[in-house]
């Protein structure tokens, strides 16, 4: 067995190879552009002071931008901040416009603070002794400009050298000072501390010598998620938690909650006070943005429902910034009484699917992983390059999209299959029959050969000849589910279930080939113009049949975590992701090697989605399109001879 270990010690061995790479590795070079489509997961926001027009946004995945026009437009910082899978949770912005940031690793292994003098241009790592610590929040004391506070899920730690180095503040043994996510800094003494736990909130007025509880009033067990002091009166405290916005007017000895927000918003993970208007608040929830008029006496949503606001920045005049999970920046000019998208330049979305549509010069993006409300489907109009939104059956998870030779759609979702037109809706939902009960179930995997439909559930295998008009349910052995499979061009079919492979020549007669399942296996995916060769995208690596599923064999490459597969019609270029490595990997053998990508403008290699799309006029290259956890959508031109192919039945789309 290949251990990840190995994995990372041979990826290593390849690099230190140079020279001796093969000369196909070595000419595979690619300059990737962002492409889209807008929006994506915002986790911080922070105003300049220095420069009342510039704002910094962060991500989940690493990824700065600024905004030099007060969120109009955006650009993504270069090199900017240096580690991918970092969740940026805390900007702060000096009056010199020098810029922390606190982040944590979102595998769990740690996080910190880093500090950029240029704008955000590129960054230092800095506060010792914070090393493997998770920060979740960094304030800074406007009494002495030196001290800083860190907050993280094994407690609170204070800087006196501008952030340079920490140290401890909270007992080590003091277990309800742990799962710290909040902090605020009195401004009026910089040894008046206020954090808040996954356990109400606490405060010292002695640097950290002492601490005491700040809980009367509010509801046992709040998280508390954000503290703000108003400026008009430091001893006035805003708590933000899960049970809602409380509000102490006496530096947290007691708490009254706000009214104004509903039970199904009491999340609220973001609030601020207006820059302008001191008596206006905006408090950012999982169910939208709530503004308040009259000194935080009542609260009333101003935004569509659904949205989760984790970021909210006033920058004067009304102008105010929403960093919105999902869908990236909203800005209102009113004070929060109407809201509008501002994502120009800002690319985020992490797409799980991506389907060329070279017939209709379209490309086809499907985003989200965990629900209904992060499913999104995106097209790209490549002649007028403008991406449109795509209407989706409404309340469904949607996991799979195909498309018809006439290009109208069809969905798998968490409850069946949707059909759609060309353009999307109206969709109608195909009904999938089992002694004449529907039951519903969820798909995991949906592929179209002509009017042959095949979908992949929890249920079995569905069967469809004529388009899903009429459908047969096929079920393979003790196994109802079926994980994945793939159809070859001569119309092959292999099936996969937990437990075994099947494969039938017409797509209709199936017949075990393999007695054993493979084990976390995500896809499977025909070398072009074969019906032999079979590849399986796993969570352990990528595995090759050349018997149509009889038999599989580790690829025996670097490969660990397979997220991404996609082949040109050659049958000898592959492009393969790996999650766990973090690297795109390519093999012009046909996948007997591979080599890790050189790659210029892909801001994170840990990728989730990889499609090749064929030349759009003869003599043109191919493009390899990449889906990032950090950037989007990317694409590159493959000028190599070899990769100028499409992929026509050959890619896989990455499942994180």
């Amino acid at each position: 067995m290949i251990t990840s270990k190995m994995r990372l010690a041979a990826l290593v061995s390849l690099s230190l190879l140079g020279s001796r790479a093969p000369a196909e590795a070595q000419r595979t070079a690619l300059r990737f552009v962002p492409i889209g489509p807008q929006g994506g997961d915002v986790r911080s926001l922070a105003r300049d002071p220095s420069d009342p027009q510039r704002v910094y946004a962060g991500t989940v995945d690493g990824i700065l931008y600024a905004s030099m026009n007060a969120g109009a437009s955006w650009s993504r910082l270069e090199p900017g901040f240096p580690l991918r899978g970092a969740s940026l949770d805390d900007i702060l912005v000096t009056e010199k416009g020098d810029v922390f940031v606190s982040f944590w690793k979102i595998d769990g292994s740690g996080g910190g603070v880093a500090r950029s003098v240029n704008r955000g241009a590129s960054f230092e790592m800095i506060g010792a002794s914070l090393e493997g610590e998770a920060v979740r929040g960094l304030a800074r004391a406007a009494s002495n400009p030196k001290t800083f506070v860190a907050v993280t899920r094994n407690g609170v730690f204070r800087s006196t050298d501008g952030a340079e180095t920490f140290s401890r503040i909270s007992p080590r043994s003091h277990n309800d000072l742990k799962m710290v996510g909040s902090v605020a800094i009195d401004p009026r003494s910089e040894d008046s501390i206020l954090v808040g736990t996954a356990h109400l909130a606490w405060r010292t007025d002695n640097g950290g010598a002492a601490w005491r509880p700040i809980q009367q009033g509010m509801i046992n067990d709040s998280d508390v998620m954000t503290l703000t002091l108003d400026r008009r009166e430091p001893a006035t405290v805003f708590a933000t938690a899960c049970t809602g916005i409380w509000r102490s007017r006496n530096a947290g000895a007691s708490w009254t909650k706000v009214l104004g927000i509903p039970s199904v918003s009491r999340r609220t993970r973001a609030f601020a006070q207006d820059h302008d208007r001191p008596d206006t608040f905006y408090a950012g929830t999982t169910d939208g943005v709530y503004v308040s008029e009259d000194d935080a006496r009542t609260f009333a949503r101003t935004t569509t429902p659904g949205l989760v606001v984790n970021a909210l920045v006033s920058l004067g005049a009304g102008r105010v910034l929403a960093g919105v999970e999902g869908e990236g920046m909203l800005v209102s000019t009113d004070f929060g009484r109407s809201w509008t998208p501002s994502n120009d330049g800002f690319r985020e979305r992490l797409v799980r699917q991506i389907v060329p549509d070279e017939k209709r010069n379209r490309l086809l993006a499907l985003t989200g992983a965990d629900g209904p409300k992060n499913s999104a489907l995106f097209e790209l109009d490549r002649a007028r390059d403008l991406w449109r939104r795509v209407e989706l059956p409404s309340g469904r998870e949607i996991r799979s999209i195909g498309v018809y030779e006439n290009g109208e759609l069809i969905a798998g979702t968490d409850d069946g299959v949707f059909q759609g037109t060309a353009q999307g809706p109206p969709w109608r939902r195909l009904s999938l029959l089992i002694s004449g009960a529907d039951p519903h179930p969820q798909i995991d995997d949906l592929h179209i050969r002509g009017s042959q439909v095949l979908v992949a559930t929890d249920h079995g295998l569905f069967s469809s000849q004529d388009r899903g008009s009429t459908w047969a349910l096929l079920r393979f052995g003790a196994s109802r589910s079926v994980v994945t499979l793939a159809i070859a061009s001569t119309g092959k079919v292999v099936v996969a279930t937990a437990l075994g492979v099947y494969a039938a020549e017409d797509g209709i007669a199936f017949k075990q080939v393999a007695s054993v399942g493979l084990r976390g296996l995500k896809r499977l995916a025909f070398a072009p113009g074969s019906d032999s060769k079979i590849f399986a995208a796993t969570s352990y690596g990528l595995l090759v049949s050349r018997d149509a599923g009889r038999s599989w064999f580790d690829t025996d490459t670097p490969l660990g975590r397979v997220t991404g597969l996609t082949q040109a019609e050659n049958g000898k270029t592959i492009f393969a992701a790996d999650a766990d490595i973090k690297t795109v990997f390519v093999s012009q053998d046909g996948g007997s090697n591979f080599w890790p990508i050189e790659a210029a403008g892909l801001p994170s290699q840990r990728t989730f989605a990889l499609a090749i799309e064929a030349p759009k006029r003869p003599g043109d290259p191919s493009l390899l399109i990449v889906a990032a956890s950090g950037g989007g959508l990317l694409e590159a031109r493959l000028e190599e001879p070899a990769a100028t192919a499409g992929a026509k039945g050959g890619s896989l789309d990455g499942r994180p």
